[in-house]
């Protein structure tokens, strides 16, 4: 049987964890180059940090809004 399409939602929040700490990073490096100072090693880890805190939050906004009901649909469909 084919796999259904999953919500938006999911979707983004399956890629966020990954993608945002990336951005974060690339954003560290930026800042460190585009100031005269800086250690560019703690620019890019504070600036994954920063993404990596930024996607937990967006996903548990985004699981409190539509993952509950999904979440509820799934478990009465029962086993496949």
């Amino acid at each position: 049987m084919a796999n259904a399409p999953q919500p938006l939602a999911r979707r983004i929040a399956a890629v966020l964890p990954f993608a945002l700490p990336v951005l974060g990073g690339m954003v560290g490096i930026f800042h460190v180059n585009t100031t005269a100072h800086g250690n560019p090693l703690i620019g890019v880890v504070l600036g994954a940090l920063a993404g990596w805190a930024l996607a937990f939050l967006i996903v548990k906004v985004l699981e409190n809004r539509s993952f509950g009901r999904d979440l509820q649909t799934d478990k009465d469909q029962g086993p496949d």
